[in-house]
């Protein structure tokens, strides 16, 4: 798809290729969302009343709810850790168990060879990371780190039985950064459980 240069709000060259990223057009943007009718979903059992499926989904919702956080909470570490204390008994769904969350950043994921359970100690070991390339931490649902200028580099997820350290394609020191991660989480599992 051939892209205006004019209306580009930011470029990369990777591989020898100029990249351009646009904005949405303000068209989009100013279209009504579609109104949502509460209390259908054709999804249901048919015949069951939606308050009987919002029930059954209410302990798994919240507890989902329960791992995200606002704009206002993303630099607090020990809440951090407070919450991902609970990812360790998550729920099971029809005898499945949760994983993890999953993010929507499309950045290439890659598996680590142990498991990680955050900890002050290790959330501290990240940070000294990402202050060695530049970056700071944000706290989510797992931690972020990110150029001053708010571009996310890398994102380090703790799924019950394996870390995940999804990495920006394009960013210089990317295999660096990874031995770091990984030799950071791995340094500080003496005494702590994994």
């Amino acid at each position: 798809m051939a892209v205006n240069p004019q209306r580009a709000v930011r470029q990369s060259e990777y591989g020898g290729q100029t990249y351009y990223f646009c904005s949405p057009m303000r068209s989009h943007r100013s279209t009504p969302r579609p109104k949502i009718t509460v209390g259908t979903n054709s999804l249901r059992r048919k015949g069951a009343p939606m308050s009987e499926v919002m029930e059954k989904d209410k302990s798994l919702g919240l507890f989902v709810a329960g791992l995200k956080v606002g704009r206002d909470k993303v630099k607090d570490r020990e809440a951090f850790v407070a919450r991902s204390q609970a990812k360790y008994s998550a729920p099971t769904v029809g005898g499945f168990q949760m994983l993890g969350l999953g993010g929507s950043c499309g950045k290439p994921a890659f598996l680590l060879p142990f498991a990680t359970r955050w900890t002050l100690e290790k959330v501290l070991a990240l940070e000294i990371v990402a202050e060695n390339f530049g970056m700071r931490l944000e706290y989510g649902a797992y931690p972020h780190l990110k150029l001053p200028d708010e571009t996310e580099i890398a994102a380090v997820h703790d799924w019950l039985h394996e870390t995940h350290v999804y990495l920006r394609p394009s960013y210089n020191r990317k295999e660096e950064l990874i031995w770091a991660i990984a030799d950071a989480l791995r340094s500080t599992e003496a005494g702590t459980p994994t």
